[in-house]
């Protein structure tokens, strides 16, 4: 337990575009809604398609109530006319508007818990494409903490070093973190 308490040694809740950008994808909000928009951002560098220079398509569908398999798929794999595509914003990073809700977006019932979007990123032909696929959580109304850094489970780390920590919360006025029961830092907001 020790170790386990050693992981959350400094934390850091405002992320910083450096650290967004080594991630390939995050959204905004952090913490996506079924029934609210959310916008999804695509980092390809790194990635397959970090040199393509055409139209980035998504195939891109939910997990739904628990399953492991995809639902609620929009279009066909490779069919242009219906599969979204992304806008590009510079330096190999492009955005998807999902509006005016995940759940309307993908078309999904009313009593469907939302678990994930699922996410392949390609090529206007599909021949190159990102692997494996990309599933983005999607939260419940209520009171939510993301931790996204570390993101190693577990986590071990030498004593006295440090590690940053990334985290959101949806519904928190403030996030408080302790090493071994003893309180390091709260934060508001």
């Amino acid at each position: 337990m020790k170790k386990l308490n050693q992981i959350f040694l400094l934390l850091v809740v405002a992320i910083t575009s450096t650290i967004l950008q080594a991630q390939i994808v995050y959204t905004e909000p952090a913490l996506p809604l079924a029934d609210e928009a959310v916008t999804v951002f695509f980092n390809a560098t790194g990635t397959p398609l970090e040199s393509y220079t055409g139209i980035i398509y998504t195939h891109t569908g939910l997990k739904i109530n628990g399953s492991a398999n995809w639902s609620n798929v929009i279009g066909e794999w490779g069919d242009n006319t219906v599969q979204p595509d992304l806008t590009p914003l510079g330096d190999h990073l492009y955005s998807l508007e999902i509006a005016p809700t995940i759940r309307a977006f993908y078309n999904a019932e009313a009593s469907d818990v939302i678990d994930q979007m699922a996410f392949v990123f390609r090529s206007a032909d599909g021949g190159t494409q990102t692997s494996p696929d990309i599933f983005v959580d999607v939260y419940e109304a209520g009171l939510n903490v993301s931790i996204s850094s570390p993101d190693l489970n577990p986590y071990f780390v030498d004593p006295g070093e440090e590690i940053s920590v990334m985290a959101d919360a949806l519904n928190s006025e403030t996030m408080s973190l302790y090493v071994d029961n003893a309180l390091v830092i709260t934060v508001a907001g």
